[in-house]
């Protein structure tokens, strides 16, 4: 098994992900923050930003954005798609492990999107990581995360996927399965990625991800501690919905304490 994101599964990251309507998040994103934050907003901190899908975005509305992640092959993609996009004055990025970045001054407001606050499995890791971001983010300002919730993820457990997805060149597939840890609130997802041109696997990638998943009452002593004050929590993608175990992705908005 490779390492989490590597340069096989990051090539294949766009692709995977194509359906993943990024312009509709970052909707609800400008939402949020016109909604729930205090002064105005204008220097984002996204943290996990991967190869860029809110990052981008967000720029080319006119935010000022730092992209923050741990792979290096997932960023090279970032760069490039920016550059694309000639949103490159608005948004830059830089390779540093969780929330190992230090924003001066504090951002207005920080994303962890796509779960990637569950990525953070080791004990007080996630407590960790939100401290972290806490520094980087001024007071008023927002934290916008998204998790894995803890009654869906029980309710419906990880089951087994394929998943196709073809273009010009050639097809990827992907096969996924996972196991529940219930005592460290753990799901272990394998991942087995192909990439078929002309009939024959030109690349693969083989890789496990440990996943982090949080009850609605731990979520919110984690921010608490953090210095977070959760000011919104809904089932992902559906506009103040409470989550429920059909939930299995979450949304929650953080306002950053006055110290």
């Amino acid at each position: 098994m490779s390492d989490v994101f590597g340069a096989a599964y990051a090539s294949a990251y766009d692709d995977l992900y194509r359906e993943k309507d990024y312009e509709a998040e970052c909707d609800d994103i400008v939402r949020w923050i016109r909604t729930f934050a205090d002064g105005a907003v204008t220097r984002l901190l996204d943290i996990g930003c991967g190869t860029g899908g809110h990052a981008i975005p967000l720029a080319a509305r006119g935010y000022h954005v730092l992209g923050v992640d741990r792979s290096t092959a997932m960023l090279r993609r970032a760069k490039a798609k920016a550059e694309a996009w000639d949103v490159t004055e608005r948004v830059t990025f830089a390779h540093a492990e969780g929330g190992g970045v230090n924003v001066d001054p504090p951002a207005d407001a920080a994303l962890l999107l796509f779960a990637v606050l569950g990525y953070q499995t080791a004990p007080g890791a996630a407590a960790g990581m939100l401290r972290a971001v806490r520094q980087n983010v001024r007071p008023g300002g927002l934290l916008i995360l998204d998790v894995w919730y803890e009654e869906a993820v029980l309710a419906q457990g990880p089951g087994q996927r394929w998943k196709l997805v073809g273009d010009d060149a050639g097809e990827t597939l992907r096969f996924s399965s996972g196991s529940l840890e219930q005592s460290a609130r753990i799901c272990t997802v394998y991942f087995h990625v192909w990439r078929v041109e002309k009939g024959e696997v030109v690349a693969r990638a083989d890789e496990v991800h440990k996943m982090r998943y949080f009850s609605a009452a731990e979520l919110d002593e984690l921010l608490r501690s953090a210095g977070f004050e959760l000011v919104q929590i809904e089932a992902f993608g559906v506009r103040d919905v409470a989550p429920s175990a059909g939930s299995w992705s979450v949304t929650a908005v953080a306002r950053a304490l006055r110290d």
